[in-house]
């Protein structure tokens, strides 16, 4: 993929003559790169022995994560560091490394008031490192809050950085496109679709992990959807009342001809569980569900996992076929 290429150095003021030819490696930002990493990488959990004793590790492309559940944070610690320095070794023989200045470590845990004094402290003075082809040790920093594969995740798991994340982008993204959504001379139908691929796909990212979001955070991303809306199609007030009273939210939407915001959560997620089985992920085929008999009995306990939400909609206890939650009636 980068046969012919070559580069030049430059500190920022001067450009060297000396011109590099590049022999090996990936390009970023072509397609198949993240595919031919993860061939080329594919043997390193074996190689490494790294699945083992408890320890799991997965990655995609140059992103591997390594993870391990344990009551012992002292137990945590060792496995950790064993598998990063095999990895590191692994890696080592075959001319790649780990970058330590982007590598980061996170405990995901209990609030402090459920935890023992010894715990948090021990969580607090965790340290992990890796040593470079030239033998300098480099930290890895232990965060409160990581970010993989476009998800940030706190060391609550309750996701509130990445929603405040995403929503930010979306505010950005609306300000600095707002000549389109503006615009008097643009179609309503053409603003809605600048809006859908250039604000919704934002807000929507990653939509399945999302699927237990709070009506709270989820209002946040509904009202900035119907600002949003309201600006593409230039509708504020309604005439008939002098402008005194606004449009309702419910007006809008079927002006605008969109599905509302968290009914297209919903089809997310609907469609990404429903295609479960032609994912061909081992790890996801043990999330589902393997017999509907089964999922009756996990229904009826209240506890119920999103693998599940399908079923439930097949027997019209959650949403009807419009991805529209159903109302009961007394």
């Amino acid at each position: 993929m980068i046969i012919g290429n070559f580069f030049y150095t430059w500190d920022g003021k001067l450009l060297s003559h000396n011109c590099f030819i590049i022999e090996e490696g990936l390009q970023q930002g072509r397609v198949l790169s993240p595919i031919l990493f993860n061939v080329y990488d594919s043997d390193t959990n074996v190689a490494a022995e790294l699945e083992t004793d408890g320890v799991n590790s997965n990655s995609f492309a140059d992103d591997r994560i390594i993870y391990t559940a344990d009551n012992d944070v002292d137990r945590i610690i060792f496995k950790l560091q064993d598998r990063i320095n095999k990895i590191n070794n692994h890696y080592l023989n075959w001319n790649l490394k780990i970058n330590g200045s982007k590598s980061e470590a996170i405990f995901f845990r209990q609030a402090c008031n459920h935890l023992k004094v010894s715990q948090y402290n021990r969580i607090k003075a965790a340290k992990f490192n890796v040593k470079d082809q030239n033998g300098i040790i480099i930290e890895i920093p232990v965060r409160k809050t990581v970010k993989y594969l476009g998800i940030t995740f706190d060391h609550l798991i309750h996701l509130t950085t990445h929603h405040k994340i995403q929503l930010g982008k979306a505010r950005t993204a609306i300000k600095s496109n707002s000549r389109i959504f503006y615009n008097s001379n643009l179609s309503v139908k053409a603003k809605i679709i600048c809006y859908q691929l250039l604000i919704r796909s934002l807000i929507t990212y990653a939509a399945p992990m999302l699927w237990n979001m709070g009506p709270t955070v989820m209002e946040k991303y509904r009202k900035l959807e119907r600002s949003a809306l309201r600006s593409c199609i230039r509708r504020h007030r309604k005439a008939e009342t002098d402008y005194r009273e606004r449009i309702s939210n419910a007006n809008i939407y079927n002006m605008a001809n969109i599905t509302r915001i968290d009914c297209f959560y919903l089809k997310l997620c609907r469609n990404y569980y429903a295609g479960y089985q032609d994912i061909g992920n081992p790890i996801m085929d043990n999330l589902r569900c393997p017999s509907d008999e089964i999922c009756k009995d996990r229904c009826a306990t209240g506890y119920i996992s999103p693998e599940m939400f399908t079923f439930c909609d097949k027997i019209g206890v959650l949403q009807d076929e419009f991805n529209l939650p159903i109302r009961t009636r007394e």
